[in-house]
């Protein structure tokens, strides 16, 4: 079995190429890829203009550990003597918590200021985001891609192959995947997946059935309007780690059989009943 988004490292760990792409039927032709690598340009320099100087919330952090630190050993050293207040020692403590404080205010303060928005800031976001709208609306336009489809969370993974059996990369017994948001639709018989630059196309024929697979895996974002928090979500079980993944308890495969082999597509839970839907299952 291969995942059909999905990279086998099994044998060259460079790999960065999807066992689908075989299965590409259309991909962005010279004007859309132009204008795709122009809105990127302009992503990237909003982005710059988001920066945050590591280095203020980094002083901020750990001078406001070091205010609480000596505020427990001042408050630890009056409750043992209160006579001790205007000894050296205490003095020093004091005078410690006030500069740990007033450094990490500032510093913190600082590293606030930096992610305020300013008028240059905001004119490079809406320059993006207007350049990215135009790049999906002429890529829909290409790929055929249906008025009122929205967004589909689709699962990609890296991969070995380990005694005959491909198993997607896991950290802490976690399996983990990209969630990538993609336009998902079915069109003269086939399921069709296209992001901004390809299609692939599955014959809806070559589907087998849906599959839960009961397994912790992490998910790489969240891309949906509303929180994974609210009622909509509640029955996936979603949490996040201390890594700060996001964790299900299992996700949905869907087999392909495609020029003799069997290729395992992969969604979140939540996107089953859309999907079942979209199929007429």
């Amino acid at each position: 079995m291969k995942y059909f988004f999905g990279i086998n490292v099994t044998e060259n760990k460079e790999n960065e190429i999807l066992d689908g792409d075989r299965f590409i039927s259309e991909r962005a032709d010279a004007e859309l890829e132009e204008k795709i690598e122009q809105a990127s340009s302009l992503a990237e320099r909003a982005d710059s203009l988001c920066t945050v100087s590591p280095s203020a919330r980094r002083i901020g952090q750990t001078c406001a550990v070091f205010a609480v630190v000596w505020a427990v050993l001042l408050v630890f050293g009056l409750v043992r003597d209160a006579s001790s207040v205007k000894t050296l020692p205490m003095i020093v403590t004091a005078v410690m918590v006030v500069i740990s404080a007033a450094v990490a205010v500032i510093m913190l303060s600082r590293a606030k200021k930096q992610l305020q928005s300013t008028p240059e800031r905001d004119e490079a976001c809406e320059r993006a985001n207007a350049a990215f709208a135009e790049v999906t609306s002429l890529s829909a336009q290409k790929f055929g891609v249906p008025a009122d489809c929205t967004d589909t969370d689709v699962l990609n993974c890296v991969y070995t192959v380990n005694n005959g059996v491909a198993e997607p990369y896991t950290m802490f017994r976690t399996a983990l995947f990209m969630n990538y948001p993609r336009k998902v639709f079915v069109k003269d018989g086939y399921l069709c997946v296209s992001d901004i630059r390809s299609l692939y196309r599955v014959p809806v024929a070559a589907l087998g059935e849906f599959k839960t697979v009961s397994r912790k895996c992490g998910l790489g974002f969240w891309n949906k309007s509303k929180p994974y928090t609210s009622a909509e979500y509640a029955p996936y079980g979603i949490k996040r780690g201390g890594n700060g993944i996001l964790t299900l308890g299992s996700y949905i495969q869907v087999d392909a059989v495609l020029d003799g082999e069997t290729y395992a597509l992969l969604f979140p839970p939540y996107e089953e009943e859309k999907l079942k839907t979209m199929l007429g299952r």
